[in-house]
């Protein structure tokens, strides 16, 4: 492990799959509504509804790849394991029929989830447990991982565009390629997070994958009744991993009680944030038309705002943590959240602002994507993934990071209810409009209650922040 703060070249290739892998997932959620339209020729709410599945499923699925990671094959079998996965899924998505399409989503969210959380979980590893340390390499790795999500709209777009939506996986598949191939080569350079041997349980994997294919394959077919099925079913999940958790780990029930908590809160979070990859591309799309001299901006463009002022703002939020270090300051994990919904609520009224009578709708999509942009990068992602590599047991890590963002695919239900998009076949200004303000406001609010739990949550995580940075 290294013990001091430093890019090799190991850490640079995760930062290149983590780049790839927010690429892929991203610019397929962003174009998967207008793909649904323009391909298979869906609409509302049918194709809100299957958007809404990919959305759970993507988040729960990191789950599962934190118990393969922890207890089935290990980090890096599973990190290969999910690149193959993604490979294999866009062929089919590009070079497939129209009935194969729901198997090579089912494929991209198996890839996704066993990438995800069990990357960045090897990557915190690079690094000593020191609280500023992992903070300020979790941020460098979020702004690959923005950059990644920076691109993927134009590039899809572009794609589709350009080559006709059905192939808009092209530069998908050649990233996981490169990463696939990348990551094999140097994977034995990269140090691995100590665990107790699972090898006698790797032929379960590899036949639970098929498996989960299928499984996921009917949940969009049936995606109507599957959006509230799979919610019920993950909060039961989740209630049930971390009471088993909690029962196993009794010296540190209070941190992953904590960490619950947490992730109980971030749902609200991610929820509205997930529409700006939905219903605000389409809502754009569908009423406003805006160019720069002569050039039509993509409505897909309005998903980059949001990554690039959070790429933008990373090296600055490192700078800004240099700066407090040496003052001996640190803002505990459950205040940094509250600001981040906070930021969250102001960007929705500028969002709520576009769709109504205001002049220049373009000027306030991008002060809200700063915004949101703003609340990611400094207050609520990087914060979320330093908070599980702080607290979490060693054993349990991968577990915990795949929980993290398995709260995170109740949000997708959540946030199909909060979207325009779930409820009538054609929107209007208004109904975006009306429904942006109330974003606004539970997002607000949200950020009152964080502020008052604040000290109770602070004080199930035994050492402080500020102890544990020192």
């Amino acid at each position: 492990m290294l013990n001091t703060f430093k890019f090799t070249r190991e850490t640079f290739i995760l930062l290149f799959i983590a780049f790839c892998d927010r690429f892929c997932f991203y610019g397929s959620l962003t174009l998967l509504l207008i793909y649904l339209k323009n391909v298979l020729m869906l609409y509302n709410p049918q194709r809100y509804a299957i958007w809404g599945v990919f959305v759970a499923l993507g988040f729960l699925m990191p789950l599962i790849g934190g118990i393969f990671a922890d207890k089935i094959l290990d980090f890096k079998r599973t990190i290969i394991l999910g690149l193959v996965s993604l490979v294999i899924s866009y062929i089919i998505l590009l070079y497939g029929s129209h009935s194969m399409v729901y198997l090579g989503l089912a494929g991209i969210i198996i890839g996704t989830g066993l990438l995800k959380n069990n990357l960045s979980t090897l990557f915190g590893f690079q690094y000593d447990k020191k609280l500023q340390q992992k903070q300020k390499a979790y941020s460098v790795f979020f702004m690959a991982m923005t950059m990644g999500a920076v691109l993927d709209p134009l590039s899809f777009g572009l794609a589709g565009e350009q080559f006709g939506w059905g192939n808009m996986f092209i530069p998908a598949l050649l990233l996981s390629f490169i990463s696939l191939n990348l990551f094999i080569i140097f994977k034995s350079a990269i140090a691995n997070v100590k665990m107790t041997k699972a090898t006698n349980k790797k032929k379960l994997g590899y036949i639970a994958v098929p498996a989960l294919i299928l499984f996921f394959v009917m949940c969009f077919y049936y995606s109507g009744v599957s959006n509230q099925i799979l919610a019920i079913l993950i909060f039961a999940v989740l209630f049930i991993v971390n009471l088993w958790l909690i029962i196993a780990y009794k010296n540190d029930a209070k941190k992953i009680l904590g960490l619950m908590l947490l992730n109980f809160i971030l749902v609200v979070y991610y929820a509205a944030s997930l529409q700006v990859n939905g219903s605000l591309v389409v809502g754009a799309a569908a009423h406003f038309k805006f160019y720069f001299f002569n050039w039509r901006i993509p409505s897909t463009t309005i998903a980059s705002i949001e990554a690039l002022s959070a790429f933008m703002l990373s090296p600055v939020v490192i700078l800004f943590d240099e700066f407090l270090k040496k003052c001996n300051i640190v803002i505990s994990i459950p205040l940094k959240i509250a600001l981040g919904f906070l930021m969250t609520g102001i960007s929705f009224l500028f969002f709520a602002l576009t769709f109504s009578s205001f002049m220049f709708p373009l000027l306030s999509l991008i002060l809200g994507g700063i915004f949101v942009g703003l609340s990611a990068a400094v207050l609520i992602c990087p914060t979320q993934m330093t908070a599980v590599s702080m607290y979490a047991p060693t054993k349990t890590i991968g577990t915990l990071m795949g929980v993290t963002f398995a709260f995170t695919a109740i949000a997708g239900y959540l946030g199909t209810l909060l979207s325009p998009l779930n409820y009538t076949a054609t929107t209007t200004v208004l109904s975006y409009h009306e429904q942006y303000t109330h974003i606004a406001v539970y997002m607000i609010i949200m950020s009152i209650l964080l502020l008052i739990l604040t000290p109770i949550i602070q004080s199930l995580f035994v050492k402080n922040d500020l102890k544990e940075a020192h």
